[in-house]
């Protein structure tokens, strides 16, 4: 029986040296996954070949790689189930400087998610409380292997200030955490950590390794932020705006949506209105209700009594 033999194709960087340049070897692909080829390769060809890993279990996080353009981890990625055309290229994650070959500098990572002081903030002691799993889960299932970090379009602009998918992720775990005391102050802090920053493009979500749904996570922490007073920015207001319009018509009411969340800062967006008017391009301020507006209305409604 023919073995089937995989390409693997790995960017590698010494220290000091800016350049990159890559090494490809063919491996024997049967039953192996990124991580046996790499140990293989390191063993057999170049013992100087740089990565990160330790349980081999899919617990640790530690050996978050690129493969074939995507963060993974090398431990529980079949070769069989990523190659592309014969080929497996290996790079190591975006969004942090690389040490050496697959190792980053991962010490951002951390920073970032400190800066939402994952703890719990309790001054008043502990009383036995019965956990609620669902409400801890997303945090404790995290495995802090920043393949989310490397992902996420936003971390790559914001050097500082947003604490990034992971550490909103903790945040909402210890929100939902019933000896923890930071309320609304946990909130405000999340808040000034970017988290009305998130750009939807929910990469994180597909880089995560536990199925995180970290979109529902953030969405879930403004959701909280809102109702606890806070969201005094566009992103609040957006989401205030588009809930009025859809709650009131069934529909999106673009207009009103875009006056309420730029506010009085609108009027620096004239110019370019009255452009678009001309072409036709405004909708209309009050556009008529859509056919299953009343059955929106109870939507919002029961979602009401049941948050009481």
């Amino acid at each position: 029986m023919t073995e089937t033999m995989t390409t693997i194709v790995i960017r590698r960087q010494k220290p000091g040296d800016a350049r990159s340049f890559f090494m490809e070897h063919e491996v024997e692909s049967g039953g192996k996954t990124v991580l046996d080829a790499l140990r293989e390769l390191r063993d057999t060809v170049d013992p100087a070949l740089a990565f990160r890993a330790q349980c081999k279990s899919g617990i640790c996080g530690s050996c978050a790689v690129r493969v074939n353009g995507q963060a993974r981890l090398a431990c529980n990625t079949f070769l069989s189930d990523v190659a592309a055309d014969g080929k497996v290229i290996l790079e190591p994650l975006l969004n942090f400087a690389v040490e050496e070959d697959l190792v980053v500098e991962d010490e951002p990572f951390w920073k970032a998610v400190e800066a939402m002081k994952p703890w719990l903030w309790n001054d008043k002691g502990y009383d036995h409380h019965e956990q609620v799993l669902e409400q801890v889960q997303n945090g404790t299932d995290c495995i802090m292997c920043s393949a989310c970090y490397s992902e996420c379009e936003v971390q790559a602009v914001k050097k500082s200030g947003y604490t990034g998918p992971a550490g909103f992720v903790q945040g909402l775990r210890f929100l939902g955490d019933k000896r923890d005391h930071g309320g609304k102050a946990r909130l405000k802090l999340l808040e000034q950590q970017g988290l009305w920053s998130c750009a939807h493009m929910y990469n994180c979500i597909d880089a995560c390794p536990k199925h995180i749904d970290i979109g529902g996570v953030i969405a879930g922490l403004r959701g909280q932020a809102l109702s606890s007073g806070l969201g005094h920015n566009a992103g609040g207001r957006h989401v205030t705006w588009f809930t009025r319009g859809v709650r009131s018509t069934g529909k999106i009411n673009e207009f009103w949506t875009l006056v309420g969340t730029r506010g009085w800062r609108i009027i620096f967006d004239l110019p370019t209105g009255i452009r678009m008017a001309l072409k036709g391009k405004i909708p209309w301020p009050w556009g008529s209700k859509a056919k299953n507006s009343g059955v929106v209305k109870k939507l919002f409604r029961s979602k009401k009594q049941r948050s009481r």
